[in-house]
């Protein structure tokens, strides 16, 4: 004889219903922001005594529930400070456009970064080639320095040239959805004219002893207007032979 199932089972069942649709609506409220940001500072930074350092960062930038996304600490055996785990794997599930404020991770987790427009910092950020610098007018060329853009999900900024005043102008831009102005200016215009000058490679060196080769070779070739002398008018042969007056 088959049982009906109890009151309890179908209690569990609503509960495990109800955290689906919310897991649902949180992943997609979390896929869909675009303001939360995470912030990561390169390994070459954090050994660079011109850098900052991640405790700083953390300090000034981050507004995250440390509770849930991992607590910082010094780790005593590399001198550094680090971040904890999250409590959850899915931490940045739980920071919700719609209930929490536009929040700043610093060093946080790979799924965190996945899930946020992200800032990588390093010591120093060398001149650059883009898109715009393919664009040449009388020698002129555009290059970039100091920081780069992708698009508006990811930036990597230089830190030991004006490093705090470009992570604040690029973190604005960012929580704006990339639709304010940059207050700085990452373009470098560099004006050069053309001028080889006297310098000459090995392939033109080459050409210029083929032109060279050709026009003294003009001297030794017959005139195509030039008409040869018939000096055999007056001869005839005779028994073989030629016989010339």
């Amino acid at each position: 004889m088959s049982q009906n199932p109890s009151l309890k089972f179908y209690y569990i069942l609503l509960v495990i219903v109800g955290i689906a649709i919310l897991v649902t609506i949180l992943v997609h409220e979390a896929y869909a922001d675009t303001q939360h940001i995470s912030i990561i500072l390169s390994k070459t930074c954090q050994l660079s005594k011109k850098c900052i350092s991640i405790k700083s960062l953390a300090d000034q930038f981050d507004n995250s529930d440390k509770r849930i996304s991992g607590e910082f600490y010094f780790d005593n055996k590399t001198n550094q400070w680090k971040r904890d785990k999250p409590l959850i794997a899915a931490s940045i599930l739980l920071y919700s456009s719609s209930v929490t404020p536009p929040t700043i991770f610093v060093q946080p987790d790979d799924m965190t970064i996945k899930n946020t427009k992200t800032i990588y910092i390093e010591s120093k950020l060398p001149i650059y080639i883009g898109l715009g610098s393919k664009q040449k007018s009388d020698g002129t060329m555009t290059l970039y320095q100091n920081r780069k853009i992708n698009e508006c999900s990811s930036a990597t900024i230089g830190w030991e040239q004006g490093g705090y005043d470009l992570l604040l102008d690029t973190i604005k831009y960012f929580q704006s959805d990339c639709t304010t102005k940059l207050a700085f200016n990452d373009t470098k215009v560099i004006t050069k004219k053309l001028d080889l000058g006297n310098k000459c490679t090995k392939n033109c060196e080459y050409i210029k002893w083929l032109d060279k080769a050709k026009q003294q070779a003009k001297k030794f070739q017959v005139q195509p207007n030039k008409q040869l002398a018939n000096n055999t008018s007056t001869c005839k042969f005779e028994r073989g032979e030629q016989i010339c007056q």
